[in-house]
């Protein structure tokens, strides 16, 4: 039972405490309380609620969800390093799907870089949990979008570096078709604001890039003139498959590739290498 979910059918008398239970569990991992005792609380007193009126312990998994949306970061990584399969990999019983896809998509979604970047290394460690699935195919929780898109919605440069670095495919398609480029080309086209940063989301996109294989291809062939103002030559010659990436892209990509997943982020800043070629900084004009 310690660690597990068990399940309980009670009658309605009691669901009221039970109920004001579960919302005292969710307060105390929001107020970060000590890790020792959020466990001693998960596992022996509180209980959350499925659709059919059964109650049952909160899971390493449902414990995990809540430790990224509130950002407890002590409390993720003792559930990853103890329960690291069962956290991430529990079957959801509302929905009957593996959850480790809702845990990758709500740390972009909250931007929890620090705790992503421990959930991407234990999955690492874990053949069964194949990481590039999860990042990249099977993914159907908002319109087929993978994480990737979601760190391109959010112009989240480091996060985008981040999931490139362990897996996710450039060209991994949503339901209408778009890829990551694409998400990141739509904001430049809509509005002339953050230009440095959505430049960097790109430039990370292209480092990854194998081939120039995206839905608004055309488009940019098509406004040669207003496109090459806002890429820069080599970045819209490479995109529309007129030449190859630029030596210094493809030097980095291989740096990156060689940077272990544990620490990533630190470890990428303390590459003692000018900051202006970092994934963070723009390649624009490159």
């Amino acid at each position: 039972m310690y660690g597990k979910s068990t399940f309980h059918k009670i009658p309605n008398k009691g669901c009221r405490q039970q109920m004001f239970q579960s919302v005292d569990y969710y307060r105390s991992v929001r107020d970060r309380l000590p890790v020792w005792k959020l466990e001693d609380i998960r596992l022996t007193e509180l209980y959350s609620w499925d659709r059919e009126n059964t109650y049952k312990m909160f899971s390493s998994s449902d414990a995990l969800m809540y430790a990224i949306v509130h950002n407890h970061q002590a409390y993720a990584k003792y559930l990853l390093d103890t329960y690291p399969e069962e956290a991430l990999t529990q079957t959801n019983n509302d929905h009957n799907c593996l959850t480790v896809s809702s845990h990758v998509m709500l740390s972009v979604r909250y931007d929890r870089r620090e705790i992503l970047n421990v959930i991407l290394e234990v999955a690492q460690r874990l053949p069964r949990l194949r990481p590039n699935w999860i990042l990249s195919e099977g993914f159907n929780l908002e319109n087929g979008r993978s994480p990737l898109h979601l760190a391109c919605e959010l112009l989240q440069v480091e996060t985008i570096t981040m999931l490139l670095r362990n897996g996710a495919s450039v060209e991994t398609e949503d339901r209408n078709g778009a890829t990551p480029v694409d998400v990141i080309l739509e904001h430049l086209r809509s509005t002339e604001d953050n230009v440095v940063t959505k430049r960097r989301c790109l430039d990370s996109l292209v480092m990854f890039m194998t081939t120039a294989r995206f839905k608004m291809q055309k488009c940019l062939r098509d406004d040669c003139t207003g496109w090459l103002r806002v890429l820069g030559q080599k970045t819209f010659n490479f995109l529309v498959g007129d030449t190859p990436k630029t030596l210094v892209l493809i030097s980095m990509h291989r740096i990156l590739l060689q940077i272990p997943t544990e620490n990533f982020l630190s470890r990428l800043n303390a590459l003692p290498i000018p900051s202006q070629l970092k994934p963070f900084s723009s390649f624009r004009g490159w």
